[in-house]
């Protein structure tokens, strides 16, 4: 009995040690990324998004305009027409079916945080798929994988 009782503790301990290089990494994430939070929106987001300089019809409509949107460039005016890129326009759809009336400063901060959550995951999954190809290397190399492509990728460092 008392045997039992012991293997089930050292079950439980490795159960949390399982965690441990995965929560690390999301701290890591956020606390690389988190100040995006504060970033407004940039760039070509004018072109996608409704903001203080532009208005995005089909965006506006929310989710009931994700058909149009996959029908359509992601961009198009009486002097431009951009490339067809509907998950990204159907992306701020959601996010303005959701949080549309509050501020733009706002809209902006709850994009960047989805952004920093989905990036979050992505590094979750690289260090699970790194641990699943190579699991004879325990759990630092898929964490020093994990951790390298965070560094590395300054995808929305900026935005």
């Amino acid at each position: 009995m008392h045997v039992k009782r012991q293997k089930n503790k050292v079950q439980s301990s490795s159960q949390k040690k399982k965690w441990l290089p995965i929560i690390a990494l999301l701290i890591i994430v956020f606390l690389y990324y988190g100040d995006t939070l504060n970033n407004g929106y940039s760039l070509d987001d004018d072109l996608v998004t409704s903001t203080d300089n532009s208005v995005h019809e089909r965006v506006e409509k929310g989710i009931s305009a994700i058909p149009e949107i996959f029908t359509t460039h992601y961009v198009q005016t009486d002097r431009q027409q951009y490339e067809y890129r509907p998950v990204v326009t159907s992306s701020f759809a959601i996010e303005y079916q959701l949080v549309g009336g509050k501020s733009i400063k706002e809209r902006a901060s709850i994009s960047h945080l989805i952004n920093v959550m989905l990036y979050a995951l992505l590094i979750v999954l690289i260090y699970l798929l790194m641990f699943k190809l190579f699991p004879d290397k325990g759990w630092v190399f898929p964490f020093s994988g994990g951790i390298a492509f965070s560094n590395s990728s300054n995808a929305f460092r900026g935005s």
